[in-house]
């Protein structure tokens, strides 16, 4: 009583199944164009060349920030200085390498995605070269091999982003 309901549409499986098999369609009409595309997309992810390089940097930033630290410790050890002195640097150091591991696990993570996005694609060509008309009942591998992600809207629109980026509404 007095409450209003949700205005969320209701989506039912057989209507996005449906829906996937249109826009696939569109989608196939574009064929030769997508597999130039997503082989442009392939080889572009694939030169990992100036990743590598910053990965490499970023390791010997953390290498050179653990040496200092070491340094730091074994000095303490010979000639003993004052403990806060001591700890401030140490924390100092501590926050650097800390600092420099995250860009390094940050340069790590983009590359493992583009190795797995590239394994995506390489998926999505070998499944196109293999079509040789678009579908006409839904099929669960193709969705998963070609659907990037889906967005619905409120008045029941859907727009089928596929894993080379074409948006199709369906």
């Amino acid at each position: 009583k007095g409450q209003q309901l949700c205005s969320t549409p209701h989506l039912y499986e057989d209507e996005i199944k449906q829906r996937f098999v249109n826009a696939f369609s569109v989608f196939f009409q574009g064929k030769d164009m997508i597999l130039e595309t997503v082989q442009i997309l392939i080889e572009s992810l694939s030169d990992t060349s100036a990743l590598d390089t910053k990965i490499e940097k970023a390791i010997q930033e953390m290498e050179n920030t653990a040496a200092l630290n070491q340094m730091h410790i074994q000095n303490n050890i010979v000639t003993a200085k004052n403990k806060e002195e001591f700890d401030k640097r140490h924390d100092e150091l501590v926050q650097q390498y800390e600092s420099q591991k995250a860009v390094y696990e940050k340069l790590m993570q983009k590359k493992i995605y583009c190795q797995n996005k590239i394994k995506q694609l390489q998926q999505l060509v070998l499944q196109l070269e293999k079509a040789d008309a678009p579908i006409d009942t839904f099929d669960e591998s193709l969705w998963r091999i070609t659907i990037d992600k889906v967005t619905v809207f409120h008045d029941n629109k859907m727009i089928f982003q596929f894993l080379d980026g074409t948006e199709i509404e369906a």
